[in-house]
């Protein structure tokens, strides 16, 4: 079951949001299970922030495990997410803001 910090991988396009199958995000918060805050991100700053159903994404890296899931274009990759740090975002607050950068283990 998806979680907050685990990095997803969209499996759909949403043209609206001009968001293609393929693009990464973080959850940042969880609504009961069926519906997920993610947060897109680009050298730091955010993109955009929706809420997806978890038919349209697949978690590619967990969080509770620091580890990247088994799959074709993740096996063997030695890095992970950027760490969580304190950022401002003007129609938000205060807030944690999440960076797509990898960094090395």
């Amino acid at each position: 079951m998806p979680d907050i910090g685990d990095v997803i991988e969209l499996t759909v396009d949403i043209p609206d949001r001009n968001l293609r199958a393929g693009v990464q995000g973080t959850i940042v918060h969880c609504h009961d299970h069926e519906a997920y805050e993610v947060e897109f991100t680009e050298d730091g700053e955010t993109l955009d922030f929706l809420a997806l159903r978890a038919e349209q994404f697949i978690v590619v890296w967990r969080a509770e495990t620091q580890e990247w899931l088994s799959g074709p274009h993740h096996q063997g990759r030695k890095h992970r997410p950027e760490q969580r740090r304190p950022g401002r975002d003007k129609e938000r607050g205060n807030r944690w803001i999440l960076s797509s950068v990898w960094m090395k283990n």
